[in-house]
């Protein structure tokens, strides 16, 4: 529920049933999980998506693991990444999130960054337990400050604040800080890391390809025949630069693969449309 204070005082989002205050936030990569997945920003999901988008996707090539990670998502994805300097108290944090259709918050300024991870300081409150991080928006907002407070289960519970409310502030911005306000936060271990980060680029790879066949038999048969030259070079070319996608390979240089493919791929599709 949003609470709104007197003139000039923060716009406030309640954190209800955090735990006590403890010893601070463990650092780690803590991301938003649906189910037994977690969302972190760079996850692949059609959730929010236009209806378009997954359409490319053939579901018939994709794992079970993946299949989950699909069918599991719903409309928000993100992560934050806390780090803490082994003397004292001194909090870092770099995170992004992004809720479909509502917003995009970012430690990095997305106006100036273009919506990279970027590491900021973060305060801790003794007192509450809670730390507090300076998140930007994609909307001229002075700033939003995230409070994270950990739970019981290693969990982080969410309170937002603006910083200052603009007096134009959109309802999608009142809308996206209730729906981060009523979240938690993950701890996610490096191994579903890397796993998560692995499914996403296959299917980003098989979505992406599937888009561009698709947009290939779009084309007239006479197009299709006087590109058909230029296509069969790029194709050589992108396995050139990408490597051969050869499932033998180590898995980080697979993953490497898929992903130069898929943007190789994504490239190629916006030239076709061209």
């Amino acid at each position: 529920m949003l609470i709104k204070a007197g003139a000039g005082a923060a716009l406030a989002l309640g954190l209800a049933g955090a735990a006590q205050a403890g010893d601070g936030i463990e650092p780690g990569r803590y991301a938003i999980k649906q189910g037994g997945n977690f969302y972190n920003y760079h996850t692949f999901s059609c959730a929010g998506q236009s209806a378009f988008y997954c359409g490319y996707l053939d579901e018939k090539l994709l794992t079970p693991e993946e299949q989950s990670l699909l069918d599991d998502a719903d409309s928000v994805i993100g992560d934050i990444t806390i780090q803490k300097s082994e003397k004292g108290d001194n909090y870092a944090a770099a995170g992004n999130f992004y809720l479909s259709r509502v917003c995009t918050l970012s430690t990095a300024d997305r106006s100036e960054d273009e919506g990279r991870y970027i590491t900021v300081p973060c305060k801790m409150t003794p007192d509450s337990g809670e730390l507090a991080c300076l998140f930007h928006a994609d909307y001229d907002i002075p700033g939003i400050t995230f409070y994270m407070k950990q739970n019981p289960d290693k969990s982080l519970s969410l309170r937002l604040e603006m910083v200052s409310e603009p007096e134009d502030l959109p309802q999608n911005y009142r809308d996206c800080m209730t729906e981060m306000s009523s979240r938690k936060l993950a701890w996610e271990p490096q191994k579903d890391y890397e796993d998560n980060m692995f499914m996403s680029a296959r299917m980003r790879y098989f979505r992406n390809d599937g888009e561009l066949n698709a947009k290939w038999n779009d084309l007239s048969r006479e197009k299709r025949k006087e590109l058909l030259p230029a296509q069969r070079k790029w194709i050589k070319s992108k396995d050139k630069f990408c490597g051969p996608i050869d499932p033998k390979k180590d898995r980080v240089k697979l993953m490497s693969a898929y992903e130069c493919h898929a943007a190789m791929t994504e490239k190629r599709t916006y030239e076709l449309e061209q």
